[in-house]
């Protein structure tokens, strides 16, 4: 008869290549059966300490499960949605024959009620995030040209005297800054105020498609990679272009796909809404 031949070493080691979250994996043959050990490198949460599920924390399809105690309750392909159980707390036993069931005494053993354990495990889904960015064609903005002029005012109760400097802005696009210096005799207010006024132009940068396609697409990353973690991965991508070819303003979204865990443990509610 052939023989099966492999490596534990390698199980071990390929496990906790692919399962990040494992810190320590142990594999014992006995005959046909397998039994493995896994040390989990982050805790669930520690405030849960009676029975719980693990549910989903997002939407995702499942990729991969884990049960390190309880039930499964969904396969790889299932379509889930936040809050959805993936590992079930409740254990319900499976119905055996009387052969099966009876003890020594010949008596059948009734050992089928459904009892409650804290579930663990770890379920990678396929998980897909969303960023959206747009940039113009034609960008206008308002830039100092450099030049600038101040005209210094002499103010009195009665009147106000230029000192130095022009009247009126020579510049058909502008920005001024007035600064007051003021005291006040039995006369009334005096003071001196300067006018800072810098010249304005409109710089106008247009770009081809390509370029606002790469600068909506990076604009869309950056929202996109904010709403993830930074340990995740991404497995795959797309840009969609939302704009017609008239618009002035291109649009883009940009979606993402990661496989990451989803699990997370959930007290199990009983009572009227409970399981």
């Amino acid at each position: 008869a052939a023989k099966w031949h492999f490596s534990r070493s390698e199980v071990e080691d390929a496990m906790l290549r692919e399962i990040a979250e494992l810190s320590y994996v142990q594999l014992d043959i006995s005959g046909v059966r397998a039994n493995i050990k896994v040390v989990e490198k982050i805790l669930p949460r520690t405030d849960i300490t009676g029975p719980c599920h693990m549910v989903a924390q997002k939407d995702g399809v499942v990729e991969d499960i884990l049960v390190l105690e309880g039930e499964a309750n969904v396969s790889p392909g299932t379509a889930v949605a936040k809050g959805d159980i993936l590992i079930s707390g409740i254990i319900i036993p499976k119905v055996i024959s009387e052969e099966a069931g009876a003890n020594e005494a010949g008596e059948i053993e009734d050992n089928n009620e459904p009892y409650e354990v804290r579930a663990r495990g770890i379920v990678k889904a396929r998980v897909w995030y969303e960023g959206y960015g747009e940039c113009r064609l034609k960008n206008e903005k308002k830039v100092f040209t450099g030049k600038k002029r101040t005209a210094l005012y002499l103010e009195t109760p009665w009147r106000k005297f230029l000192l130095k400097g022009p009247r009126k802005a020579s510049y058909p696009l502008y920005s001024s800054k007035t600064t007051h210096i003021t005291g006040y005799t039995p006369a009334g207010k005096f003071g001196f105020y300067w006018v800072k006024i810098k010249e304005q132009a409109i710089k106008t940068t247009e770009y081809s498609e390509e370029q606002a396609v790469e600068i909506a697409r990076s604009r869309a990353m950056k929202i996109l990679t904010e709403r993830m973690k930074e340990t995740q991965k991404i497995t795959d991508s797309r840009v969609d272009i939302l704009s017609s070819p008239s618009d002035p303003i291109l649009r883009v979204k940009v979606g993402a796909e990661t496989i990451e865990n989803i699990a997370v443990a959930q007290p199990i509610q009983t009572g009227r809404n409970g399981n």
